[in-house]
């Protein structure tokens, strides 16, 4: 959902009298609303519809709230999350908690609406259709020639002005062509979007680049409501949108064009890759940084949004990823570089997207040999199978914090675990002592690689008492050998994750 607290606030204050408190959200993405009641831990990124007696007394998360009722405190100016307060004294809390579910779902709407178009060949004409419900305006699309590919426009129709789809010339005509050719040719260099003002008017116009060619523009024109700010916002999220579907239109559609998605596609699918198209995908990619493949889940068996969808979001989240669906799951393969740097980093990212969609997620080992996609697929399958039993209240599960956990679930082989288990520990595990825990004991002597001193100072023993009780362990299992004592460690393990089943 791309939603953010200034589109928000400029949408929603066509409808109500709003002031802003705190140092608001920024653009931190926000997730649907709710209501918010007394006492609740707050959530960041959490959009709540309160009145304001009800507000916490010291916020700590920045989160944003839509409030009712009497004015906020001085204290809501300094907070780091943002508070809309509705003005109006007649506002009622659930028809504002309806305006601003109107908000996301029309959103969301757009997005999945755009996302599917996309999936279907970027069909502009139809973006731009699915458009207008969000703009109420003038959009257009032209190219590299000022050849206009789309647009739609204010038209009258029985007395009523209404913002329909233009089909009435595909070209800017020649003679205006002739009047800011010049023109055209500096602003075309823009890298920002910009103001280009025509007959009088201002366009908010957006330069499409693929790579470091110019291929066309996008603009946005007052022609039917007054432009909001926060129309900006999402005029850039079009201008994406469109970028992206002349990005398809101007690739090669043989069946010879092969994209890294396509390698790890099949490579998922253990279907043969030549090393020939694996270069060619990567051709203008950095072959040096290492892969991170991450695999995402629901985390209920609620509704979720379409493949497609997701997909998108995490490609336009992630730098260098490219997602697909496989088995059941989302697949991402994402490429630590310098703008995430660190798995910590990338992880950072990702972690409110899950909160927000209830999605869990497994993480794989870095990697540099995309042949091996497969096999870190499973790893981070396995980073999420393995972790969501031992910490259900996570949402990211890195293959490196249990790879340990897995090799001792898996090391019994077709065997259950406690066929594996020495008799001796087994009793060991049974022994009642009044004075002495000797379990505790041996999983201390161990876990301290067999240093004596050390052991009696956590049991808060001498040393000189701590010794009876390891010659008493020694009836039971034999700790002689570097081999025998990482056995036993081993052992003690599966008898943890047997208690914790």
């Amino acid at each position: 959902m791309y939603i953010n607290a200034n589109i928000l606030y400029g949408i929603l204050k066509e409808k109500y009298e709003l002031r802003r408190y705190g140092h608001g959200v920024g653009d931190r993405l926000l997730s649907l609303p709710a209501f918010y009641e007394r006492g609740e831990a707050l959530a960041a990124g959490k959009v709540y519809i309160a009145r304001v007696h009800d507000l916490p007394p010291s916020p700590e998360e920045p989160c944003l709230f839509v409030c009712i009722g009497r004015s906020p405190t001085n204290i809501w100016s300094s907070w780091r999350g943002e508070v809309l307060y509705v003005a109006d004294s007649s506002a009622d809390i659930l028809a504002v908690f309806n305006a601003v579910q109107e908000i996301f779902e029309k959103i969301i709407v757009w997005e999945c609406n755009m996302q599917a178009l996309l999936e279907d060949n970027g069909d502009l004409e139809a973006m731009i259709y699915a458009s207008i419900p969000v703009f109420e305006n003038r959009l257009t699309v032209t190219d590299y020639d000022l050849r206009v590919l789309a647009r739609c426009a204010a038209v009258e129709i029985s007395g009523r002005r209404e913002i329909r789809m233009d089909n009435s010339y595909e070209r800017v005509p020649d003679e205006k062509t002739a009047q800011f050719q010049g023109v055209h040719q500096r602003n075309r260099k823009n890298r920002e979007p910009f103001i280009y003002t025509e007959d009088g008017i201002d366009q908010y116009c957006i330069n499409l680049f693929l790579r470091d060619e110019y291929v066309g523009a996008c603009s946005l024109m007052e022609d039917y409501r007054p432009v909001r700010e926060s129309d900006y916002i999402l005029f850039g999220r079009f201008a994406g949108y469109i970028r992206s579907a002349l990005t398809m239109q101007s690739q090669a559609l043989s069946s010879q064009f092969v994209t890294l998605k396509t390698i790890f596609s099949e490579l998922l699918q253990s279907l043969p890759v030549s090393k020939s198209d694996l270069d060619r995908a990567l051709k203008r990619e950095d072959k040096v940084s290492p892969w991170i493949c991450i695999v995402i889940r629901s985390a209920n068996k609620g509704k979720t949004l379409p493949e497609g969808y997701l997909c998108g979001a995490l490609e336009d989240m992630l730098p260098d990823c490219a997602a697909l669906a496989h088995e059941g799951v989302l697949v991402a393969f994402c490429r630590l570089n310098e703008n995430t740097n660190t798995l910590i980093d990338l992880c950072g990212i990702l972690e409110p997207y899950l909160k927000d969609m209830n999605f869990l997620s497994g993480v794989s080992a870095p990697f540099y040999d995309v042949f091996k996609a497969r096999s870190h697929f499973l790893q981070a399958e396995c980073a999420l199978e393995t972790g969501f039993k031992q910490a259900q209240d996570k949402m990211i599960y890195k293959f490196e914090d249990y790879v340990l956990t897995y090799m001792i679930m898996h090391c019994a082989g077709q065997f259950e675990p406690e066929m594996v288990l020495p008799p001796g520990l087994q009793r060991l595990r049974n022994y009642n002592s009044v004075s002495a825990d000797y379990w505790d004991t041996l999983r201390r002597y161990l876990d301290n690689e067999s240093n004596a001193s050390q052991t009696a100072k956590e049991l808060f023993l001498h040393r000189s008492s701590l010794l009876p009780r390891l010659e008493k362990i020694k009836t039971f299992v034999d700790m002689d050998t570097p081999e025998q004592r990482l056995y036993l460690r081993m052992c003690i393990h599966i008898c943890d994750l047997m208690e914790s089943k």
